[in-house]
């Protein structure tokens, strides 16, 4: 589900750069383009994370994590999001939950 919507937003994105190049003035193509590039970006970051925790792997685009004292688990921040990686005393990965607008996102368990 989180693909199609992922593939939806790209497509919408794609289709307002052929719009805005078609019919805007070229100071309002200067203003929306980069807009519109940094959205592409940013939605390209997401998904590559957003894959990553449904394969039960650490996301690449956050910063250091924080463990939490006392448990098994490891908070990453993303811009926007936030990860949780769940640890078996052993060290291997026991689950991923990715968090926006503190809604589950994403999520894989063993």
């Amino acid at each position: 589900m989180g693909t199609l919507i992922m593939i939806g937003i790209f497509a919408l994105l794609i289709l307002s750069i052929f719009l805005i190049v078609k019919y805007c003035k070229k100071t309002l193509k200067l203003v929306l383009l980069p807009i519109i590039g940094l959205l592409i970006l940013y939605f390209t970051v997401l998904y590559i994370d957003m894959s990553r925790v449904n394969s039960l792997h650490r996301p690449i685009f956050v910063w250091e994590p924080t463990a939490d004292v006392g448990t098994n688990e490891v908070s990453f921040q993303g811009i926007g999001y936030k990860v949780i990686v769940e640890y078996f005393e052993d060290g291997k990965i026991e689950a991923v939950t990715m968090y926006m607008f503190n809604k589950v996102i994403a999520a894989a368990i063993t």
